[in-house]
Parts: structure tokens; sequence; C-alpha cells
């Protein structure tokens, strides 16, 4: 039988081997443009990779164009001309959005990301499981204008939530925090200087009472959580 964190993990690294897989299957095609568009890909299997494709290579777009049948990728400055026409053929356009769904885009003093708060209270597993299945992870705090932006997204829920899981657990045996993928967490907001006392308290909270500083539990308290995911690049 696999212990919960191994089922973490495993979930986790299908994820990495998706996105690599994704990434790997695009090529690029010397095919005739289409008047609006400038650069063109093949082989790209849905509108959604298409848009990320096109974001990711040449920076912010009006829209990008997926032919359904030829698989074929535009990436497009402006609307593409020909509107009407396109809408009645296997030509898609997909307009930019930023976070996947479920998610929203949230900013703050130039730091933005993808969130999706739970306010249903869950413990600490249930709830990166939860975040991990639609390719999120719950948050990560790693900076001060990353937690800035993490207290002001909470400030503005309508179920403002007392207590918060975020992602982070104790290395067994020394005092080193780390996120689920094991990247050591450097920036540090916690309430006590007292953080690896108890062996049983490996992961970590954040108290709206204290400004949201952090506090390590042992994983079991039920509480609110927020997910988060990569902004499309």
């Amino acid at each position: 039988m696999f212990h919960r964190e191994s089922v973490i993990s495993l979930v986790i690294t299908v994820s990495v081997v998706i996105a690599t897989f994704r990434q790997q299957t695009l090529f690029l095609s010397e095919s005739k443009n289409i008047t609006g568009c400038d650069v063109y890909y093949d082989h790209i299997s849905t509108v959604q990779l298409c848009f990320r494709h096109c974001s990711k290579n040449h920076g912010v777009l009006s829209s990008s164009m997926w032919h359904s049948a030829t698989k074929r990728c535009g990436c497009c400055k402006c609307e593409p001309i020909g509107n009407n026409y396109f809408a009645s053929t296997p030509w898609k356009i997909l307009t930019p959005e930023l976070c996947f769904k479920g998610y929203s885009y949230f900013s703050h003093n130039g730091t933005g990301s993808c969130f999706r708060f739970v306010s249903e209270p869950k413990n600490y597993s249930t709830a990166l499981l939860d975040c991990v299945k639609d390719g999120g992870h719950l948050v990560r705090i790693s900076s001060p204008g990353k937690n800035q932006l993490f207290i002001k997204y909470l400030d503005i829920q309508c179920n403002s939530p007392s207590s918060v899981w975020i992602e982070g657990k104790l290395l067994p045996n020394n005092c080193t925090w780390v996120f689920e993928d094991k990247t050591v967490i450097t920036y540090e907001n916690w309430k006590y200087n007292k953080h690896c006392t108890y062996p049983e308290e490996t992961r970590k909270r954040a108290e709206a009472k204290d400004g949201y500083k952090w506090f390590d539990n042992n994983g079991t308290k039920m509480m609110s959580y927020l997910c988060e995911a990569e902004v499309a690049d």
C-alpha cells in the first residue's frame, strides 16, 4: 500500500511528465500565413495549447487561431482579417486567458499569480491533492512581494479565512523547510523564531489574526486553503 506522500509525489511527477511531453510536440511550420497572423506551428493538439505556445514564444498577442482538422496554430498580433469567414470553418480563435479554468488572475505591486481559494476546510494532504489534481499546488510564498500578494488576495474574499494552509513541509532530522518539490524555502514569515521544536509539526499554516504570519502544524487540522497555478506563458 502506498503512503499518502508517495501518492502525492507520483501525481506531481506525472503532471511534470505530461507538461514536458506537450512542449516537445511543437514544431515550427513554413506554411503560408493567413492575413492577420505572423507565425504558424503544426501538430498542436488543442486551441488552448496553441495560445499558450504563441504567448510563450511571441509575447502578448491579440489572439491565436487553431485549425481543428490540420492541427495548425497561428499566432496573431492583431485580430485576423475575415473573422466572419473563420467562424464558419474549422478555424477556432482564442483570445488571451491568463489562468486555467476555476482560477482567477490577481496582481499587486507588479507581482501576479493564478489563485483558487477554497473555503471548505480540509487537512493539509487532502488540500494539496485537490490543488494538484487540476494542475496547481498549494500557494507557495517565496518572497515579500508574493507574501503581500497572498495577503491582499485573501483580504478580498467574501469568506476570508481565519487560518489557511500554505505549501511547506519540514524535512526530518533538521530545521529545513521545503516546498513539496523539495525546493528549500529561503523566505520566512514565521510568527515565532522557533518553528522546528516539535518534530510532529511538519506542515505550515497562516493565521489571519496575526497578519497571516506562519505557524507549524501536524497537518491534521481542518482549515481553508489557497491553490495556485502558473500564469499562462
